[in-house]
């Protein structure tokens, strides 16, 4: 399996002759192969018969392609909780022009899909809101609870944190959900194909 412009590349091999063939062709054509373990992590083999400098070029651009993919996955996660942040609050009718709706909203985007920044929510998010918001500790929470009276989560008897725990959970439910239909639809425009001895890709 290689990872080339953008491409997942699956290629069958039915004798050591035909792997040795597809692992020097990729090397010729890239200079490096990857291949992923059992634990999914990605191993390169690079062609150090064209010399040292050829080598490093090819490291140093694989390193560069890791990064920014890195880089562009954590840009789609923040644009999506982001997103998702917002579809919340107006599922559960938070008035936005309310301190508190801006509170909790910093509070979702600062927690995302980490539960464990939510606890202690008076020691540790109040004081982080107030810093930021320059306002007392005592008004945050407050403004909270306002915000949060005429909400169906106060209705089912929710305290303040309590509310703050589940509408986290719900935007973890919501990334999840949204990253699962996008990688089904992505799957399903990609369109597969095979044909003997040539490579089985997807993009």
């Amino acid at each position: 399996m290689t990872h080339s412009a953008g491409e997942i590349s699956f290629y069958i091999a039915a004798s050591d002759q035909e792997i040795m063939q597809q692992i020097k062709r990729l090397m010729k054509q890239n200079g490096y192969i990857g291949v992923t373990d059992t634990a999914g992590r990605m191993h390169y083999v690079v062609d150090g018969q064209r010399g040292t400098p050829y080598a490093s070029r090819r490291i140093l651009e694989a390193a560069g392609q890791i990064l920014l993919d890195r880089q562009q996955s954590e840009y789609s996660v923040q644009a999506l909780i982001h997103k998702s942040v917002d579809l919340i609050l107006l599922k559960h009718q938070i008035r936005p022009e309310l301190n508190g709706y801006r509170f909790l909203r910093f509070m979702l985007l600062y927690i995302g899909l980490d539960h464990t920044k939510i606890k202690p929510i008076t020691k540790r998010l109040y004081p982080l809101v107030a810093e930021r918001f320059q306002v007392r500790v005592s008004q945050v929470e407050r403004d909270i609870r306002y915000a949060l009276e005429k909400t169906d989560l106060k209705k089912r008897g929710l305290t303040a944190s309590a509310s703050l725990c589940c509408l986290q959970q719900e935007l973890t439910h919501q990334v999840d959900s949204e990253q699962l239909e996008a990688a089904k639809a992505e799957k399903k425009l990609s369109g597969l194909s095979t044909t003997s001895g040539e490579p089985f890709t997807y993009s």
